[in-house]
């Protein structure tokens, strides 16, 4: 049910804009089609490590959006004392009190309860959740939630931002497949903070206030702190499935331009008579100086004598020996030299 209502606030959002998509569809239809169409599509092929890693990295972080959301659930004072929207604070306080079993509140939980004496703050609590009204002590429920919200927008604010920077990490590399959809990522994530933020603000909680049955209570508070989990995760796999799709030239393929290859090569070339260059300046420099002729020259002599003394060694290991008769036992050696001799006589 939550996520209906979801999507119904959404699309009233959406109505709000329809002056804006008159001038964007224009833009935004061509590249729709260029991406349908598969416009630089190229041969299928395996996916590199690197393209592997960056996937790991959006699959990372959605496991700490996971994680996140499981610490930051908090617990929500209504479902708790079975009580309704209509339910007073004091009443709300002697419910607490006896779920907690105890015969006084904390400091904190007074702070709550006293927000719970207005029809306005109880419905303002659906909205911005338990911490900002035990928590937030410059907080009040009679500017009409704004000094709420400018509260819990680090809370709001953080999940996205941590996904903003997986997103910039997976399609920050040197690889031209995943680079060419990190501007999409960040307008995908920065709009969907912004409406976020906005869908929050101008919720209509009076609705919430004049409910007279629970189940028409949207707690969008809890609800949207369980869909901003989905969605950011349903975002990095997306956008996963797209970086492997690219990679292995099956979607949006962009090939290295022949000017990047040029520019490879000659990069490569460069690097190579440089290194030549630096061989030619050492060679010189030995060839001039008397000293250092003379520990080259001694230092060939002695790599040649230890050669020749190793091979020596080796000629005259009996295990060698013994390899050489057996092969030379094994070999017609006359019957070789006839068959090379006809063969160049055939030529």
């Amino acid at each position: 049910m939550g996520i209906l209502n979801d999507v119904l606030y959404y699309y009233e959002v959406a109505q709000q804009f329809r002056g804006v998509v008159v001038f964007v569809l224009p833009f935004v239809l061509p590249w729709l089609r260029k991406v349908w169409n598969g416009e630089g599509r190229g041969p299928a092929k395996p996916v590199g490590r690197k393209t592997w890693a960056l996937i790991g990295v959006l699959l990372a972080v959605s496991v700490l959006q996971v994680y996140y959301w499981k610490k930051t659930i908090e617990e929500n004072v209504f479902w708790e004392t079975g009580s309704r929207m209509q339910t007073s604070g004091e009443v709300l306080g002697s419910r607490l009190k006896k779920l907690r079993q105890r015969d006084y509140l904390g400091e904190q939980e007074e702070l709550m309860i006293s927000r719970f004496a207005t029809d306005v703050g109880r419905a303002l609590y659906t909205v911005y959740g338990t911490d900002a009204y035990m928590n937030c002590e410059w907080c009040e429920v009679t500017d009409g939630g704004v000094s709420l919200l400018i509260y819990s927008l680090p809370s709001i604010l953080c999940p996205y931002l941590i996904n903003l920077f997986g997103t910039l990490v997976a399609t920050g590399g040197l690889d031209r497949n995943a680079r060419q959809w990190r501007l999409s990522g960040v307008i995908v994530s920065f709009v969907a903070m912004l409406l976020d933020v906005y869908t929050v603000f101008t919720f209509p909680y009076d609705a919430n206030r004049r409910a007279k049955v629970p189940r028409l209570i949207q707690w969008l508070h809890w609800d949207r702190h369980n869909h901003r989990t989905m969605w950011l995760c349903g975002f990095n796999v997306a956008l996963g499935l797209v970086l492997y799709l690219s990679a292995s030239g099956r979607f949006y393929h962009v090939d290295v331009s022949v000017h990047s290859q040029l520019k490879d090569v000659s990069k490569q070339l460069d690097d190579s008579v440089r290194l030549l260059s630096y061989t030619s300046m050492s060679k010189d420099a030995v060839d001039r100086n008397a000293l250092y002729r003379q520990h080259e020259h001694d230092f060939w002599s002695t790599y040649w004598q230890e050669q020749d003394k190793l091979n020596e060694e080796i000629e005259d290991d009996f295990r060698v020996k013994d390899a050489k008769e057996s092969a030379k036992q094994r070999v017609n050696l006359n019957a070789s030299r006839r068959l090379a001799a006809d063969f160049f006589k055939a030529l």
